[in-house]
Parts: C-alpha cells; structure tokens; sequence
C-alpha cells in the first residue's frame, strides 16, 4: 500500500489507520466505483437515485460520493459528500452499524475535536465503534500515541453487556 506523502498525518487518525496518498485515494476510489457499478448491475438498482440521498443515508454500496481517506486493512474512513444536514461527515466501510446510526463524526473538523478533546480529559476515544475506546490518545515526545486502556478503566459503556 502507498503510504501518504506526509506520514506526520496519521497520527491525527484513529488507531491503525494510515492516511491515503492522492494517488492511493484515487485508486481505491476508482475500485469502489467499479465494485459499486457491478453489485448496482446484479441488483438492478440505480446509482443515481442512491446519490440522491441525503448524506448519511445506508447504502449497499459505496457511492461515487464517498472519498476515501485513510485505511485500516479493510477498513476505510471516508467523506459523504452528498447533499444534506450530515454533508462532509465522516463514517467507516465497511461498517455493519451504520444501517441504524448516523455517520462517525459530523465533519473531519468534528473528528479532530473529539481527539483534542480525548487529549485535554486524558480520557479515551467514547463512541460507537467500541474498538476505539480501548485506546487512550497522548502526546508524547511531540508525536500522537495510542495506548491500550485497560478493561478496567474503559467507558462504562465498552465494559458491560
């Protein structure tokens, strides 16, 4: 996999995750396009008519509305661009939730609070995706640090059944 140009980058993600070179966001772009393009064939529905929907909105398939922008094996962060309240929020795929929640983060500016405000509470990530609270963010030697939070301490949330 490309790495992205300025590796500085990925520390600002959470655990993982590696930020996409343009040329890599291009690529892995093109391939959900065309995967998007076949699974629409086979099922007989209409691209444009799931553009049409308001961002945040389930979908099947990835749309060529949804910008990739950092990856994690085969998890992907991505921008919905489509029109509407959630415009330019930030989900995962794939992501077996977000048929019956809203998308991760507001924005990619709404991410980025939620880490600053991770560093000032010195408390771990608290939200849907359970695998992040088990980290606790820190800066240590002027470089972003993801430690493992012990059960223990994890958001009461992560913790029980």
């Amino acid at each position: 996999m490309a790495d992205a140009d300025d590796r500085r980058g990925m520390l600002l993600l959470p655990p993982g995750f590696e930020l996409l070179s343009l040329e890599r966001v291009v690529q892995v772009h093109a391939l959900w396009q065309r995967l998007a393009r076949e699974q629409m064939h086979e099922a007989g529905d209409d691209i444009a008519e799931e553009m049409a929907q308001p961002a945040g909105s389930p979908t099947a398939v990835m749309l060529p509305g949804f910008i990739p922008f950092a990856r994690r094996d085969a998890d992907t962060l991505f921008v919905d661009t489509r029109h509407g309240p959630l415009h330019a929020s930030v989900n995962l795929w794939p992501d077996q939730d977000w048929v019956h929640r809203l998308p991760l983060w507001r924005s990619l500016s709404a991410m980025l609070d939620n880490l600053a405000s991770c560093l000032e509470r010195n408390a771990p990530m608290a939200m849907r995706m359970s695998e992040w609270a088990r980290y606790q963010p820190y800066v240590e030697d002027d470089q972003l640090v993801w430690e493992p939070v012990p059960e223990r301490c994890r958001p009461h949330s992560e913790t029980s059944s």
